[in-house]
């Protein structure tokens, strides 16, 4: 999916992943394999917005996409954070971002 909307219907996810209010400087996290850091957690938060296809969920940090990155949707157009915003045809007003997951230690 290359973190792309795809062409299932949407289902909204049910949990939320908040980012750390004191900007997060995770080590550990999927899209880095495990090393490196990324320290722009001001501002960058996931939603709990996903989509089922084939019998998978994707967004909300779920499934990575063909790259091997996991994604999720993310709050709004206001997570400067990320640094990664993309846009999303199927949410419009919830971008999605790589960024997101690895602030969110997922």
């Amino acid at each position: 999916f290359g973190g792309s909307d795809g062409n299932a219907d949407g289902v909204d996810g049910t949990n939320t992943r908040f980012f750390n209010p004191l900007c997060n400087t995770n080590t550990n996290n999927f899209n880095n394999g495990g090393s490196g850091s990324f320290g722009s957690g001001c501002n960058c938060q996931c939603s709990s917005l996903t989509f089922n296809s084939n019998g998978q969920t994707y967004g909300n940090c779920r499934t990575p996409d063909n790259t091997g990155r996991y994604w999720c949707y993310t709050t709004g157009w206001n997570n400067n954070g990320c640094n990664d915003l993309k846009s999303s045809s199927r949410y419009p007003n919830n971008p999605w971002s790589y960024n997101a997951c690895n602030v969110q230690g997922q």
